[in-house]
């Protein structure tokens, strides 16, 4: 679908009701890959493996019958299936110690560094004949600041520096150059995983959990944006499902995983409210310098969108995966996410729960609601 039939479809679904987008989801949820044990173990070494995505690439790769290894410093702990195996050492340029990977071959590597692209030159080059395939998992920050309109494909060049003096300092750049290290020593053995906004139980970060524990709490919501302003985020057990379908096929290269390309803010609240039933009101609030004036900022995964002159969308929620669709990614249900989410949520101990700080707290939401009830004509 062209990035024209694609904003032109998401104007004409924006006010779908809840009972198409219940059964859109439904019908969705067959394409959901099972976790399957796979008919060929292998042997996959994990680089991190206890941050967020880390465990859930172990118990991904263990659910299908892979035999896990996996390479850190030993600080994090991370609650990991029985049967991994622990390798200990330090990829940091000041305390490099690799030694624990030497002398040992896997068919796979998976590559989490988020902090210096020398880490993944100097993990590349040591394991290129000892390893079948690297997957690196990127970000697609490698786009920022997404200044391009249309939806962006893998065919848009990421940005290599930060600005006219070449500093290499931010995220998406750190990703793109590590990215590179992993093409130029793995080539057609490289494989480069480009996730949006990573969501699902057990998110370290302060931003999708809002959604599903606002709607629990009831009440006037505030709704950032229009109706039709597009969003995307992935389940985090859907990303990293993929993974493991790439590594099992041995299918190389790079890949958007951003999201479903047509989901609006409008449906994102409809499933919402089918996910989490309460009593509660929407108020849209579409003004953005009303929003950051009133302290409203990013609520993931909404993000003010960019726009041209004549009015289209464009911006970090307007990604094509269409590439990783066809290689085998399959998303679960929205829902299914917000439930979840949400039942993990509410299990969190009430100290970790408040260590959380959203992008919008209760009483900014009715200062916010206050003020723009107050405006000249609003509401009316």
């Amino acid at each position: 679908m062209s990035s024209t039939s694609r904003r032109g479809f998401i104007k004409d679904t924006a006010a779908a009701g809840v009972g198409l987008l219940v059964a859109n989801r439904v019908a969705a949820a067959a394409d959901v890959r099972p976790a399957t044990r796979t008919s060929k173990p292998l042997d996959i070494l994990i680089l991190g493996g206890t941050g967020y995505v880390g465990p859930y690439q172990v118990r991904a790769a263990i659910e299908r019958g892979h035999r896990v290894t996996v390479f850190n410093r030993g600080r994090a702990q991370a609650d990991l299936p029985n049967g991994v195996t622990h390798l200990r050492g330090d990829r940091s340029i000041e305390k490099l110690d690799l030694e624990s990977l030497r002398g040992k071959r896997w068919d796979a590597a998976i590559d989490n560094a988020q902090t210096d692209p020398r880490w993944v030159t100097q993990t590349a080059q040591l394991l290129k004949d000892s390893v079948g395939y690297y997957l690196y998992v990127s970000t697609t920050g490698v786009y920022a600041p997404y200044s391009d309109p249309g939806f962006i494909t893998e065919a848009r060049m990421p940005r290599l520096t930060d600005n006219d003096q070449g500093e290499t300092k931010t995220y998406g750049v750190i990703k793109a150059l590590s990215e590179i290290e992993n093409t130029k020593v793995f080539g057609a053995r490289a494989i480069n995983v480009r996730p949006n906004f990573i969501v699902g139980p057990e998110d370290p970060k302060a931003r999708f959990p809002y959604w599903p524990m606002r709607y629990a709490a009831g009440g006037e919501i505030l709704v950032p944006g229009t109706p039709d302003d597009h969003v995307q985020f992935a389940d985090v057990r859907d990303l990293t499902a993929f993974m493991m379908h790439l590594i099992e096929q041995g299918t190389t290269g790079t890949f958007n995983i951003a999201g479903e390309d047509d989901i609006t803010m409008q449906r994102f609240q409809d499933a919402l409210a089918v996910a989490v039933p309460s009593k509660h009101a929407l108020t849209w609030i579409p003004d953005v310098a009303f929003l950051r004036a009133n302290r409203v900022g990013t609520l993931i995964p909404w993000v003010a969108p960019s726009r041209t002159p004549d009015g289209v969308r464009y911006g970090q929620n307007y990604i094509n995966s269409d590439k990783a669709v066809a290689a085998g990614l399959r998303y679960r249900p929205m829902t299914d996410t917000m439930r979840d989410t949400l039942v993990w949520w509410n299990r969190l101990p009430d100290a970790q729960r408040r260590a959380y700080e959203f992008g919008l707290d209760a009483a900014r939401e009715r200062a916010a609601l206050a003020a723009w009830r107050g405006r000249s004509g609003a509401g009316r």
